[in-house]
């Protein structure tokens, strides 16, 4: 009876596995069939930034950054995965100072149609908006959703900056002064890594203080004073300038002097060499006037 018993707990158990197998496999075949019945939202990309990358100094993020007043413009490229074309009705960017963006190549009163296996690019463009709007303190998260039809259904699909391959890219705006001392900063930042060596006492003090406004400078900036980062960074490179144009007037000066001195040099070589001529003639000239100098006779 034991062994009995123990048989059937192995036929349940072996019977549960097999329902569990079979129920997982479906589950699995549909999450594939659900995957392809989806239009597919290719890595969308932002068109011409003033910077795109790790920006380290103050957001410590990777942004692409526009400045406010500006144009901002992404591309969304759609694929057609279904088995048939699909109409696009709309493609739109939503930014977390709360608005969305819409594209104007589709609408639902005129949908773009895609291929089946197609891909087509869609473009947003908005204007930046001020920074009482978009902070320029922080950076901006967003996403791409679309809405389209597959034989008369409407569907949706999204694209989140964050999670997507790669590193996360997040919005930025950049005010005029925040925009003007990035450029600044970077600028100065690659200058004063240079070891360079001055032998004008001008030129040494212009440049300390060129180091010293860029150190004011880029603290500002990293605490967010923009307008104020900006004037000091001004200042800065200006001095760096200065310092630069005090090496190029000594030189300048320099080389005019070794001018005239090599020019003083060959004319006092030149005098003495006429003036030694001269003595050598006179010399010349007295011992032949003395041999052809008639001779007084003696007389007794």
């Amino acid at each position: 009876m034991s062994s009995e018993r123990d048989f059937k707990e192995f036929e349940n158990m072996r019977k549960m596995r097999a329902l569990l197998f079979s129920f997982l496999l479906a589950t699995l075949i549909s999450m594939s069939t659900i995957s392809l019945v989806q239009a597919d939202i290719l890595t969308p990309w932002w068109v011409d930034p003033v910077y795109m990358g790790q920006e380290t100094i103050f957001f410590n993020e990777y942004v692409v950054a526009y400045v406010t007043g500006t144009t901002a413009k992404l591309c969304v490229p759609v694929e057609n995965d279904y088995n048939g074309d699909i109409n696009v009705t709309a493609v739109q960017v939503w930014l977390d100072w709360g608005e969305t963006y819409n594209s104007t190549q589709c609408s639902e009163a005129n949908p773009f149609e895609i291929e089946e296996d197609d891909v087509h690019t869609f473009t947003i463009s908005f204007t930046v908006p001020a920074t009482t709007v978009a902070s320029n303190l922080v950076p901006h998260d967003w996403e791409v959703i679309i809405t389209y039809e597959q034989a008369g259904v409407p569907r949706t699909d999204s694209w989140r900056n964050e999670g997507a391959p790669g590193p996360t890219y997040y919005l930025a705006v950049f005010s005029a002064d925040q925009a003007d001392a990035f450029e600044l900063y970077t600028e100065l930042s690659a200058v004063f890594e240079v070891d360079l060596e001055f032998d004008t006492a001008k030129g040494k003090v212009l440049w300390s203080e060129a180091v010293m406004q860029g150190s004011i400078g880029m603290s500002h900036y990293q605490s967010g004073k923009f307008t104020e980062a900006n004037a000091t960074l001004h200042t800065a490179r200006d001095l760096v300038d200065q310092a630069l144009e005090a090496e190029d007037e000594r030189g300048s000066k320099l080389e005019d002097a070794m001018i005239s001195y090599y020019n003083a040099a060959m004319t006092a070589a030149y005098a003495w060499l006429l003036f030694g001529l001269g003595i050598m003639l006179i010399g010349i000239g007295a011992i032949i006037y003395a041999i052809k100098k008639p001779k007084v006779p003696i007389t007794t």
